[in-house]
């Protein structure tokens, strides 16, 4: 891998992690709108559909190979 390519690879990354998405954007909405308390259910489905998501993956991966 060259100097040039690790470079954009890494300035793509930045941009992407950095960017909020829309589950993001909903628990900030949210947020600023009922208080935090009531945001609270909405940030913990969001983190539980990522384990989901994440463990569902990695369930396909094993049973492929």
């Amino acid at each position: 891998m060259t100097v040039a390519t690790l470079f954009l690879f890494a300035t793509v990354a930045l941009v992407v992690i950095a960017t909020p998405g829309p589950t993001v954007l909903l628990a900030l909405a949210n947020g600023s709108r009922f208080g935090v308390r009531s945001a609270v259910p909405g940030m913990l489905g969001a983190v539980a559909s990522d384990f989901v998501l994440v463990g569902s993956l990695a369930f396909y991966r094993r049973s492929a190979s």
